[in-house]
């Protein structure tokens, strides 16, 4: 397994080190260690060392200057070369994380034998020490994902803590702080600068892989997003693409769109993988892989590993993927209010009018609710949440949900009463320290963004037992600041999705591909994983690890799951949310053997 660490003391050095074959990349007593990291690249002097691990396009210039910027606490600066890695700086007496705007790169600590222990991932902390799961933290997870702040700063396991996406973590003598680097970084400001930057900024992405990369291979579903990815590597490399199809899903469009785009691309080669009964989702959750925190890509491991396989057989150093372009090129209704905020009242009647006819609804009734989540504040919107939870108030549904800034899951219906007030009360606590100046929409995209990087993450992390090294060049920070820093309406129209990455493709791609409408739908897929698999899901329940921390009511989830077996109506992201935290309970922290014990001078042997 890949994974970065290290030891941050003002005097004695690291009581442990990695137990398998590591580079050493810190710099005096500031220890780190790079384990199974293929791309690693220093600058030191006489008194400091900066490290960027992963994907990165900067230059040793670039690094030498990046470096005498650390040293000023210019965190922000070591992020916007291209690529998607970790720069870590260690000096006498302080050891600097700093991660990406995304979650790619996530950064974990804990205090441990006087000093700070850190990680790339949990597992290496919670070998160190009897941790349990932070029950809480779970809480959060399953009922309102987008409530970040009920995370910050906790993992899934008590003791150890995680520095939230686009912060630098500064250890230094007992002290562990994390700190907000500048997100917005000459960023566009206009639609027309904002096209033309996502194109330099993906294509530069894309060039960093292949340029670095022996065998190139990528997903190609036909969608826009995997296939801008493709097209944009084709020219420069041989690319080995993978197309799946499978009866259930119904994606003959997607099979029709990838095979236009491997005609009109030198370069791309297509390997088509037939799905069957074997590939429906949910199969085999007892003996799910070792990840930080529930992960949903777990659900459909058996449909990844089915068409993921090819590539790595193919010998790939790098499997290029359009995962994220979803997170980072569209945006919720919620836009809407964000013209409202800004005082745009004109255009906001003009585009929630044209939403209307599109989506045959009442226009006065969409302006009510647009209006409505326009002059709301985050803080209030906590209060409502935590009604909710109390059963006080009650769960919006229909125009009311799409206009809201969050809504609890489905799944906060299966919680246990106690678990939903614990929950209730710790959220209108947060109203005290709450922001009021973010608008809805935009507060919506970059916290979806980060829910979505954390279980790239986690994906990432899978894809390695296949031995395949997943990159996707949506989540890089340099895309991500051509993107998300646009305002949210910008990013919409209203009968054309993604119009930012058209734009930036347009004589890129076919223009067939440019103007499609329909998009894959998996959902038949999901109840037919659920059928098939039926008696060990509902035994996975019926042995509720949630259940035994106080979280879940597994007679309500068992419930849903059977009405889904059936055939009838269930809400598959709840549902899908409680199995994947079930079966990462259940199956423990996957401790392993991660390192190995310093030797004191007094243990060392004797002639």
């Amino acid at each position: 397994m890949r994974w970065v660490a290290g030891w941050q003391h003002h005097a004695d050095p690291a009581p442990v080190t990695p137990a398998a074959e590591h580079a050493d990349i810190g710099c005096r007593a500031d220890q780190a260690w790079a384990v199974g990291m293929p791309r690693v690249v220093s600058v030191a002097d006489r008194t400091s060392r900066l490290t960027l691990v992963g994907w990165c396009g900067a230059t040793e210039a670039q690094i030498r200057q990046g470096l005498s910027r650390a040293r000023r606490g210019d965190w922000g600066a070591l992020t916007c070369w291209p690529g998607s890695y970790l720069a870590v700086s260690t000096e006498a007496g302080r050891t600097v994380l700093v991660n990406d705007l995304a979650g790619v790169w996530p950064v974990h600590h804990m205090a441990y034998r006087g000093g700070w222990l850190w990680a790339t991932t949990v597992r290496p902390l919670v070998a160190l020490r009897a941790a349990r799961i932070d029950a809480e933290f779970l809480t959060g997870l399953l009922a309102v994902p987008l409530v970040e702040e009920l995370r910050q700063g906790r993992s899934a396991w008590e003791g150890v803590r995680s520095v939230p996406p686009g912060h630098a973590l500064v250890l230094s003598r007992g002290r562990a702080a994390a700190e907000p680097y500048a997100t917005a970084v000459d960023t566009p400001r206009d639609f027309p600068s904002a096209a033309s930057r996502l194109r330099e900024a993906l294509t530069e992405a894309v060039s960093l892989r292949t340029r670095q990369a022996r065998v190139v291979t990528a997903d190609l579903s036909g969608g826009l997003d995997s296939t801008t990815v493709a097209v944009l590597a084709g020219p420069q490399r041989p690319v080995f693409t993978v197309t799946y199809t499978d009866r259930r899903i119904c994606n003959d469009d997607d099979v029709r769109h990838a095979d236009t785009a491997v005609q009109a691309t030198p370069g791309l080669e297509q390997h088509m993988v037939h799905g069957d009964d074997s590939a429906l989702p949910y199969g085999r959750l007892t003996d799910i892989p070792p990840t930080d925190a529930p992960c949903l890509d777990v659900l459909t491991l058996a449909r990844r590993t089915t068409y993921l396989t090819p590539a790595a057989r193919r010998g790939s150093t790098v499997h290029l993927t359009g995962n994220g372009g979803d997170a980072v090129l569209s945006t919720s209704p919620a836009f809407l209010a964000d013209l409202v905020t800004s005082g745009r009242h004109r255009e906001a009647v003009r585009e929630t009018m044209a939403r209307a006819r599109l989506w045959k609804v009442t226009a006065h009734r969409l302006l009510r609710a647009v209006y409505a989540l326009g002059r709301s504040s985050y803080p209030e919107a906590l209060l409502l949440l935590a009604d909710q939870l109390n059963g006080t108030g009650k769960r919006p549904t229909g125009l009311a949900s799409t206009f809201s800034w969050t809504v609890p899951s489905a799944a906060v219906s299966w919680l246990l009463p106690e678990a939903r007030v614990r929950l209730a009360r710790r959220i209108a606590e947060l109203e005290r320290s709450a922001s009021r100046n973010e608008p809805p929409g935009q507060w919506r995209d970059w916290r979806g963004l980060r829910w979505f990087g954390a279980g790239h993450a986690q994906y990432v992390a899978v894809g390695e037992l296949l031995g395949l090294d997943i990159a996707s060049p949506f989540l890089d920070n340099s895309v991500v600041r051509a993107t998300l820093t646009l305002p949210s309406w910008q990013r919409a129209a209203a009968r054309q999705l993604k119009p930012q990455l058209r734009a930036a493709m347009a004589g890129r791609l076919p223009e067939s591909i440019l103007t499609r409408r329909t998009k894959a739908t998996f959902t038949s897929h999901g109840y037919a994983g659920l059928r098939a698999h039926r008696e060990e899901l509902r035994a996975l329940l019926e042995g509720s690890r949630l259940a035994a921390l106080g979280l879940l009511d597994s007679a309500k989830a068992i419930a849903a799951l059977e009405r889904g077996a059936e055939g009838l109506p269930t809400s598959l992201a709840a549902l899908d949310s409680v199995l994947a935290a079930e079966a990462w309970s259940q199956a423990g922290p996957h401790t392993g053997t991660w390192w190995r014990t310093r030797r004191e001078p007094r243990d060392a042997p004797t002639a």
